[in-house]
């Protein structure tokens, strides 16, 4: 192999590569170093090659093709810098190419010429430097700005329905500019749970406990098992919650002395997929009655859970308001307990 490598001038031969010193740059070397001929054919592979591309039968690969080496996109990238080698310069380029085992791996890859006696092209030197933790990061890290653009994309519509919902109706200007940033509060602090909450799930009750701020806790009881929520769906189901306690202080059974409010949750299914069903029923309240108007209240609690197959009834009992929703659990869900 030393024959092969350019040897020192004899002025510098006492430090000329002999195979053992060769053996140990090898051994140390991080990449995968590998030899190819004038042609393309694969001659060599380091130790630390062959064992971070998993190669099983070394004399299988042997004489594999520098364009067979990679996969179809890779190929024209590596041709070019292949030429670049032979015509005597150096050609860099970066791609993936799977292990011999199917994991998937990235590579910067450089190629550059090893002159044979004459100077001419002889072989060619392959360095090939394992990059796969930096591009999945970079992948990871394109796939969370495509979502946080998606979703600051959603959120947006959901202010601007909040808006003009909101200016439809028949309130004073002030009324409407502060039940605007009621709104967005609640949508804001959902939006916080789901940030700090592990996978970016809401935990059910935590989003009750966030979006009924507005109720006497002394006097609401609530139920039910670990239930997280999808973001669609948890910020939809915070905004319901919301303008129930909204009614209920203003209308209904926290704007009497002895009202109360309970807040339940369970499993169920519907149409055979796994869901859940949650109800919030007041009581001990004064009698009430259905709006004369369709507001943007009544409108969201009967459209029932964004980002969910789900099901709304919103009924006025002379009692209190009572509502029930049920939402299948997507793949996006989960539950526990």
């Amino acid at each position: 192999m030393t024959s092969t490598l350019n040897r020192l001038p004899d002025d510098e031969a006492g430090y000329a590569l002999d195979s053992a010193v060769l053996a140990s740059v090898f051994a140390a070397s991080r990449d995968c170093i590998a030899v190819f001929d004038s042609e393309g054919r694969l001659l060599f592979m380091s130790p630390m090659g062959r064992k971070l591309l998993q190669v099983t039968d070394w004399e299988a690969l042997r004489h594999l093709s520098w364009e067979q080496f990679w996969p179809e996109q890779a190929r024209d990238h590596a041709r070019k810098a292949f030429a670049a080698a032979q015509a005597g310069g150096t050609g860099e380029f970066s791609a993936p190419r799977e292990d011999f085992s199917g994991n998937p791996r990235f590579w910067d890859v450089h190629v550059s010429p090893i002159p044979d006696e004459d100077g001419g092209p002889g072989r060619v030197l392959v360095v090939m430097r394992d990059q796969t933790d930096a591009w999945r990061r970079e992948q990871e890290r394109h796939l969370l700005s495509a979502e946080l653009n998606h979703r600051m994309k959603n959120q947006m519509a959901v202010v601007q329905s909040i808006v003009n919902q909101t200016l439809r109706g028949a309130y004073p200007l002030d009324t409407a500019k502060k039940m605007i940033a009621t709104r967005l509060d609640v949508l804001a602090r959902a939006h916080d749970l789901l940030m700090h909450s592990e996978g970016e799930r809401a935990p059910l009750r935590a989003l009750v406990d966030t979006a009924t701020q507005l109720l006497d806790g002394r006097r609401v009881l609530v139920s039910g098992p670990d239930i997280f929520l999808a973001p669609k769906s948890a910020l939809s189901l915070s905004l319901i919650l919301h303008e129930l306690s909204s009614n209920a202080v203003a209308h209904g059974a926290h704007s009497a002395p002895d009202g109360r409010v309970e807040i339940s949750w369970g499993h169920c299914d519907m149409d055979g997929a796994p869901a859940f069903e949650l109800r919030f029923a007041e009581s001990g309240g004064p009698p009430v009655a259905p709006p004369s108007v369709r507001g943007f209240g009544t409108r969201l609690l009967q459209g029932g859970l964004s980002g969910s197959a789900s099901q709304a009834n919103l009924d006025f009992h002379p009692d209190g308001v009572q509502f029930r929703l049920v939402a299948v659990l997507t793949s996006d869900q989960n539950t526990l307990g």
